[in-house]
């Protein structure tokens, strides 16, 4: 009877698994389904923020440049048609607030997504010995992250973004 071997990707599976209890500290890694879970839970706070409060700030902020463009451009006697649509292309190109709307989940979520990379890399997980305790540190960081982003940084974003645009 020949013994049968453990395929690599079975091995690999086995190695990155959460249940490994190996004692080499170098082979643990963020199990893949635990980073598609964080995305997937920024992923839900950026479509709350940006279908819902942005959205209605971007439209406010249209209809607010829509009167500052039909009375440069439009009514403007110096321009012709051409010139008008130059202008309001520009208008709308250059519009500060327009533009801090576009970027702004981008621009305040980094904060978040860096601490949630500290589960994983910072100083006290590092001189963590086994794989068994990694896995117990990282798990407890993984659902507080999770719970703060799901519980606070919508509502923090939100006010953010609404004593930005004020």
């Amino acid at each position: 009877m020949t013994a049968v071997q453990e395929t690599d990707f079975f091995r690999q599976l086995r190695e990155k698994s959460l249940n490994n209890l190996q004692n080499k500290p170098s082979s643990w890694t963020v199990d893949v389904k635990y980073i598609n879970q964080a995305i997937e839970t920024l992923d839900r706070v950026k479509y709350d923020l940006e279908e819902g409060l942005i959205l209605k700030l971007q439209l406010q902020r249209l209809q607010q440049i829509d009167e500052i463009i039909m009375k440069n451009c439009f009514q403007n006697k110096t321009y012709n048609y051409l010139h008008a649509l130059k202008c309001e292309e520009f208008h709308l190109k250059n519009d500060y607030k327009l533009n801090i709307l576009k970027t702004f989940f981008q621009d305040h979520i980094i904060k978040h997504t860096q601490d949630y990379q500290k589960c994983w890399s910072g100083k006290e997980f590092q001189q963590l010995k086994s794989n068994e305790d990694k896995d117990k540190a990282f798990l407890e960081c993984h659902r507080q992250w999770t719970k703060n982003v799901r519980e606070n940084v919508s509502n923090e974003l939100e006010a953010r973004v609404r004593e930005l645009l004020q």
